[in-house]
């Protein structure tokens, strides 16, 4: 998410959270492909460049960074970012293929 925010023309100032995230959602399913950034800002090797393709489109697409997490649905690929797995929650995501959902989880401490 960050380096695609820092390679945008321009972001209007009254832009939410939201749209920022369906924005890249959008644009990486729209493009097909894993690394929608021009040339000049990320480098491909042509050989495994296959790999990063998304056609077809798939049902279920995991963008895991250090974003904050978030989950939702276009062109009917569930997309979601579980977030971080670091600091005091460890929080995850649980995903159900059968109802193509997910649903955030975390691990807490044991008690005594």
């Amino acid at each position: 998410m960050a380096k695609m925010l820092r390679n945008l023309i321009g972001v209007k100032p009254e832009t939410d959270s939201g749209d920022l995230k369906r924005y890249l959602v959008q644009t990486i399913l729209d493009q097909g492909h894993l690394s929608p950034l021009s040339l000049s800002v990320q480098p491909i090797i042509w050989e495994l460049d296959h790999t990063m393709r998304l056609y077809p489109m798939p049902t279920a697409l995991i963008l895991a960074d250090k974003y904050e997490r978030y989950e939702l649905t276009y062109e009917g690929c569930h997309v979601f970012n579980p977030g971080t797995f670091q600091g005091t929650e460890f929080g995850f995501s649980t995903y159900y293929p059968e109802t193509r959902r997910s649903e955030p989880s975390l691990l807490g401490e044991e008690e005594d």
